[in-house]
This record gives structure tokens, C-alpha cells and sequence, in this order.
């Protein structure tokens, strides 16, 4: 076989393995799909809405004043993650917005296709390890892992991260061994594009100094490809990072050092907290399933007792720096931990599979029916969870949007209150191509927080009187209210709450719309629309008076 036939072969046999590899996580991606609107916790209708507005940059074309556009368009759609994360993604998923449209669709095929190519990395550098059918065997196990199913298919940043993370880890895992420079620079290259989609790149760092203690090479980095690569690195998230740490420098490091978000087990949250230590492995189960979880530490043991380990660099590297990232840091979520998921899932294939041979050897089964047994059962395992995987399915704001849309006038302006504002916020982009309404926040012009209540709340009016003058000045057409709060109650939008149904001559309750949530940790819950009228009808309601009174009486 000539190299030309040779070079063809090894394309058509990359293709098949990469159809064959993606057709079982995005098949079951299709049978569990079900309608849905962007909500994912507060992240997702962010990342969505940040997105429609790199597409309206780039087709409005307002390149002379970015600053002022971007401020201009965040107070009429509040619902935007800029510097809050940095903004490849957005960037990426705005331009193919121009094409297709400002469907959340739009970024779930991004996010999709960040699936496809995370588990295309994992299959290339398993595959340098072991052979095919162990490596294609660990690719589908970590794309139907609980957590990889579950951030494949809703708009958030850790499977874009990850498959530009893992194209690092390949690149980089190809240099160590062969020096190639061109190998160094798309590891640069890959690890930039990281950094400029989710803070979480800097696993990276210590991965990079951990293959290297494995495998020795440390004096390769002394030539003038690294002094370029790196250079280059710091020339493309440079500029970028100096802006964030500018305008929200000081966000991100409470957010590291204490945490904004709040703590899961409702202790105090910390930097370098002795509780800390065990968060991740503790998270594993969450993130893989228990029976997944036991199979890998048998796994992990055989492979530490390997006698050549510079052979399982790369996926030990991928366990320590995956640890050492992210336990000291203040915020503790087990989605944090994904990056030493391909790790796992290689360790859990590698154990079935010894397993198996095991089985075949000492009780003389059949050894292609063993391994297979073996392979269904764990796959079945993984997939069977993910199946399983609860869907965060909301639907409601698209018809609230539509309501309040037919009934308005370019010009006018709507007032939400409300956990999911930005999903609120995204219908009335998305189903408004005029751009001609505008979203008002209720935490922005009567109160204000930083990601949770208890962290930097501040309230801007007392009095119900005060409230009411502060939603006049803001003169809204129409009032949109989440009723009940179903997500950590907050006083200041329960006042306001009792002054709307107190005040029907100003608050003229319109219709209401019932919200389907899967969410079973909610309360059932509604979003109630009123019309607006500034001018008052009566006298302030008696309980508007206590209120005022009480207010003057405790300034």
C-alpha cells in the first residue's frame, strides 16, 4: 500500500471511528430531548442573551464605540454576562447567529458539536495508550457520564471549555512524546482559546508541569518555540484579561476567595478550606454515577501499579492538576471537577476490561462474549444514568413575551421581576427582530445583589410609596411578576409583590400564565402580568400607609 492509499485509509477509518464515537451520546441527546427554554440555573439565558448581542454588534457594525454600545444595549436587555465570563463563546456562537438566527438552538449546536469534539480529543490520546476498542469504549463512557450528558445539551461554558482544554491535553500529549514543534503550537494555541472561554483553562498549568515530571523533557521547553508559543499565548488573552480584571477584577476574586454563590452545604465557604479537601472525590458519584465512580478507583489502583507510568501521564496529569485547581478555591461545585473525567472514564474501561480478561482466563468463558458482556454492562451503566439525568425543563416565558409584545408599542417598556429574567429578556429579543421594546429589572431599580441575597444586597426603596415612585419614574407599560418566589426568598421583592396585588388601580392584573418546571426542588409558580397605569386612581392603600408610616419611623 503506497502512502497516498495508506494516508486515505487512516482518513475513512478516523471518520467511521468519529461517527461511531459521537452516535451514541447525541442519539441519546435526541430520544431524552424535550422542549425546552433557556434555563439552567441564572447562566444559561446569560450566555444565550451575551451572544444575540455579539450579533447585534456585528450587524449593526457600531465598531467606533463598543463600550457605549454594549452599555447602551445592556439597559435594554439586563440580561448579559460580559466580562462576567470571558467571551469566545459568545463571540463565536454571535457570529453564527448572523446565519442561522438568534434561536437558542443556535448555541446548543455549538455546544453540541463541543461534545463531538471533546470526545474525539479523548479517543486520540487514549488510543496512544491503549488499543482501539478500550479507547472507543472509554470516549462513549465519558460522553454518556451523568455530567458530560447533562452540560452537552444546555447552553453552558464547561463543554466549549473542555473540548478546547482536551485539544490542549492531545497536542500537548503528542509533544511530550515527539517534540514536534508544530504539536507545542496548537497546545499554545488550543490552551489561549480555553482562556478566553472559561477561567477554568488554568488546569492546564499544573497538567502541563505534571506530564513533564512524568515523563522527564524539561529541557525541551528551553528553545525559542516555547519563547514564541508562550509569547503568542500572552498576546492573545492578554488584552482581554487586563479588561475583566479591570472592570471585574474584584468580583472574581471574592468569587474565588469566599465565594458569591453561596455554599452547598451551608458552611462557610473559604480559600484553602480544610473541607475543601474532599469536595471533589466526594463529587464524583454526582458526576458519574457510584457504580462508575468504584469501577475507576479499581482502575486508578491498577494503573499506579503499573511498572511503566509515563504511559498514563497524560490521564494522571489530567487527575492532579483537575485537583489541585480547583480544591482550594472558595467556589465548590462538582461541574468545576469535569476536567479529569476522561481520566475516569479510561480507569473504569481499563478495570472492566482487566475484569473481563481476568474472567475469560480463570473460569474459561468464552473471551470475546466476556468482554462484551462486560463493555454492555458498563456502557448500560453510564447511559442508563444519563438517560435518567433530570432535564431542566422550563416553559412559560416565551408565551409571557408574546403576550406582552402583541399588547405593547414600539417605545415602551417592561418591568420583570424575577429569578429568570434573562430568559424573559431573551423572548423579547428573540421574538422582537425590531429591537423596539425594553426589559426593566426589578433588581436594578428597587434592589440589587451579587448572584445571591445574602451577598451585597442592596435596596434603593423602603416605603411601598418609594417603591411605587421608583417603578413610575422607570414608566413601564406592563409588570411581569414570578409568583410565588420559588428560589430563595427575597423580602424586598415580596414587598413589592404586596404592593402590586395591593394596588389594582395601578397594577390592573391582565392575565396570567402558568409556568411547566421540572425542576422539582420548586414550588409550582406562575408569571402574573399586569398593566400599568403611573397616575393614581385612589388614595394609597391603607397598608401602603402603614407601610410609609413604619418607614419613617425606622429610617
Amino acid at each position: 500500500m503506497n502512502d497516498s492509499t495508506k494516508a486515505q485509509s487512516n482518513w475513512r477509518n478516523g471518520i467511521t471511528t468519529l461517527i461511531v464515537i459521537a452516535l451514541l451520546p447525541l442519539g441519546l441527546h435526541v430520544l431524552t430531548q424535550q422542549p425546552v427554554e433557556p434555563v439552567f440555573g441564572g447562566d444559561s439565558n446569560r450566555h444565550v442573551m451575551t451572544s444575540v448581542f455579539f450579533r447585534d454588534f456585528l450587524t449593526d457594525a457600531d465598531f467606533t464605540d463598543p463600550k457605549g454600545y454594549a452599555e447602551r444595549y445592556y439597559e435594554q436587555y439586563p440580561a448579559l454576562g460580559l466580562l462576567i465570563w470571558p467571551p469566545l463563546f459568545h463571540g463565536v456562537c454571535g457570529v453564527m447567529m448572523c446565519f442561522l438566527g438568534t434561536s437558542v438552538s443556535v448555541a446548543r449546536l455549538l455546544v453540541a458539536l463541543s461534545l463531538v469534539s471533546s470526545a474525539w480529543c479523548v479517543y486520540r490520546f487514549t488510543h496512544r495508550i491503549a488499543d482501539k476498542q478500550l479507547a472507543m469504549l472509554t470516549t462513549i463512557v465519558f460522553a454518556t457520564m451523568p455530567i458530560i450528558f447533562q452540560y452537552g445539551r444546555d447552553v453552558m461554558l464547561e463543554m466549549p471549555a473542555m473540548a478546547l482544554i482536551l485539544l490542549s491535553v492531545d497536542q500537548f500529549d503528542l509533544w511530550s512524546m515527539t517534540h514536534r514543534p508544530r504539536n507545542l503550537y496548537l497546545a499554545a494555541l488550543s490552551a489561549s482559546l480555553a482562556a478566553l472561554t472559561r477561567f477554568d483553562a488554568a488546569v492546564l498549568l499544573p497538567f502541563y508541569a505534571t506530564v513533564l515530571v512524568f515523563r522527564g523533557g524539561w529541557t525541551s521547553l528551553l528553545n525559542r518555540h516555547t519563547v514564541i508559543a508562550v509569547s503568542a499565548s500572552l498576546c492573545i488573552t492578554g488584552p482581554v484579561y487586563l479588561l475583566i480584571a479591570k472592570e471585574m477584577g474584584k468580583l472574581h476574586v471574592q468569587q474565588a476567595t469566599e465565594s458569591v454563590g453561596g455554599s452547598i452545604d451551608g458552611s462557610v465557604n473559604g480559600f484553602m478550606a480544610f473541607k475543601n479537601l474532599w469536595f471533589y472525590p466526594s463529587s464524583m458519584g454526582e458526576q458519574t454515577g457510584w457504580i462508575v465512580s468504584a469501577v475507576a478507583v479499581l482502575g486508578l489502583i491498577l494503573v499506579l501499579r503499573a511498572s511503566d507510568k509515563k504511559k498514563y501521564a497524560t490521564l494522571l496529569g489530567l487527575v492532579i492538576a483537575t485537583y489541585i485547581t480547583f480544591t482550594p478555591l472558595a467556589e465548590q461545585r462538582a461541574r468545576h471537577g469535569i476536567y479529569w473525567l476522561p481520566s475516569v472514564a479510561f480507569f473504569a474501561a481499563f478495570a472492566t476490561d482487566a475484569v473481563a480478561r481476568f474472567l475469560s482466563r480463570t473460569r474459561g468463558w468464552s473471551p470475546l462474549l466476556t468482554t462484551a458482556g462486560a463493555y454492555a454492562a458498563l456502557l448500560s451503566t453510564t447511559a442508563t444514568a444519563a438517560m435518567y439525568e433530570p432535564t431542566y425543563r422550563v416553559v412559560g416565558y416565551r408565551e409571557a413575551a408574546e403576550f406582552v409584545l402583541e399588547h405593547t408599542e414600539p417605545g415602551d417598556a417592561v418591568f420583570f421581576d424575577g429569578w429568570w429574567d434573562g430568559n424573559f429578556t431573551y423572548f423579547m429579543r428573540h421574538l422582537d427582530p425590531t429591537r423596539s421594546r425594553r426589559v426593566l429589572r426589578g433588581d436594578r431599580i428597587l434592589y440589587d445583589f451579587t448572584c445571591i441575597p445574602t451577598t451585597n444586597f442592596e435596596s434603593f426603596a423602603e416605603s411601598d410609596s418609594e417603591m411605587l415612585k421608583l417603578i413610575t419614574d422607570a414608566a413601564p407599560r406592563y409588570v411581569v411578576l414570578e409568583y410565588p418566589q420559588f428560589y430563595m426568598h427575597i423580602e424586598k421583592a415580596e414587598q413589592l409583590r404586596r404592593l402590586v396585588h395591593s394596588c389594582p388601580a395601578q397594577f390592573e392584573p391582565v392575565t396570567t400564565v402558568s409556568v411547566d418546571c421540572s425542576i422539582r426542588q420548586f414550588c409550582q409558580f406562575e408569571l402574573q402580568i399586569f398593566r400599568f397605569h403611573p397616575a393614581p386612581a385612589d388614595p394609597l392603600p391603607e397598608q401602603m400607609q402603614v407601610s410609609d408610616s413604619a418607614a419613617a419611623n425606622n429610617p
